[in-house]
């Protein structure tokens, strides 16, 4: 599967547990959604920076922006399964 269905996957499952969720979880998961957006508009800043073109003439600043989002991206999944795991406690 690739990244971005992946992504949007996790947004679609977010979303629909943020209206599922008793009243008690909403800040969690509003708190949640807000970070989640962060994180996509992120990435969709870090895809449009990086063309082709640009990874070609910067490929040391692509070597270091590449491990730096994905970082991040694991520390929002980490996020969203430790908020999701408990909630199943």
């Amino acid at each position: 599967m690739n990244l971005a269905r992946a992504s949007r996957r996790r947004a679609i499952l977010i979303d629909q547990l943020t209206r599922a969720v008793a009243s008690v979880h909403q800040p969690t998961f509003t708190s949640l959604q807000h970070n989640l957006q962060k994180a996509r508009l992120a990435s969709a800043d870090h895809i449009g920076r990086w063309t082709v073109g640009r990874i070609e003439a910067d490929w040391h600043g692509y070597r270091s922006a590449s491990p730096r989002m994905r970082e991040a991206m694991i520390r929002q999944i980490a996020d969203e399964a430790e908020i999701i795991f408990k909630l199943q406690m």
